[in-house]
């Protein structure tokens, strides 16, 4: 979610995009999906929305997942390098 705080986007970033809509299909609702102007530039909204994905934890996005969507949440996460391709054979398993 480096695109939000203007840094810049890898790999992991993909992969970390894929988990947030497998969680918003398996649970219908994210935190930061809100009732917001985003299409409108509106920047006290953008505000918003980014201060809440920033805040996002596995722990309590995965709470009703199998652990596996925590594990890799977590591992994506702490991902720092984004030049540096994750360990897909980790998130296979």
């Amino acid at each position: 979610m480096n695109s939000l705080s203007k840094g810049q986007n890898g790999f992991k970033d993909d992969l970390e995009a894929v988990v947030y809509v497998m969680i918003y299909f398996l649970q219908g609702d994210l935190p930061w999906k809100k009732n917001v102007p985003v299409l409108k530039q509106n920047i006290e909204s953008h505000l918003e929305v980014q201060e809440a994905i920033q805040q996002r934890d596995p722990d309590t996005l995965c709470c009703d997942l199998d652990p596996e969507f925590n594990s890799i949440l977590t591992y994506l996460q702490g991902f720092g390098n984004p030049k540096k391709r994750p360990d897909y054979k980790y998130i296979k398993q």
